[in-house]
């Protein structure tokens, strides 16, 4: 029984993660939100659920929930590269420019070819002062993605 019910509620953890990100996407961040939280509450242990929740608070500007959903999707799931890229965004935000540089060369160890980790670093470094750092990323990720195609 508890194995069906498992199955169950991890399916409708799917289903309220997925209207979330619809939702997301459309442009309804708080019905996204809801569709998140629902998802958190079926499995406390869904990583992708507090990530796209992250996303939805950082967009929100609530800076100190995206870092707590982030770090717990970290936490679940740590070889995940896009989680560290949207936690060091968010650092950025927050203009701690070294917790940022330093998830962003996280996400870049666990992906080399993940382009927006380049990109974002080379904002932190732009911020720094730090140009031809910045310049250099810019291409690192420009010859990624071209790589890519």
């Amino acid at each position: 029984m508890a194995y069906n019910e498992n199955n169950e509620n991890e399916q409708r953890a799917r289903e309220f993660f997925d209207k979330g990100r619809a939702k997301m996407g459309a442009g309804n961040i708080l019905g996204a939100s809801e569709d998140f939280n629902k998802a958190t509450e079926l499995k406390p242990d869904y990583a992708e659920v507090y990530n796209g929740r992250g996303v939805a608070k950082l967009i929100s500007r609530d800076l100190q929930g995206a870092l707590a959903d982030f770090d717990k999707a970290i936490e679940l799931e740590p070889k995940n590269a896009i989680f560290y890229d949207n936690r060091g965004f968010a650092k950025h935000k927050q203009e701690d420019c070294q917790g940022a540089l330093a998830d962003f060369d996280k996400a870049i160890e666990l992906d080399p070819d993940y382009v927006p980790a380049y990109e974002n670093r080379s904002d932190v470094y732009r911020t720094l002062r730090n140009y031809p750092q910045s310049i250099f990323d810019r291409i690192r990720a420009d010859w990624r993605r071209k790589r890519r195609t």
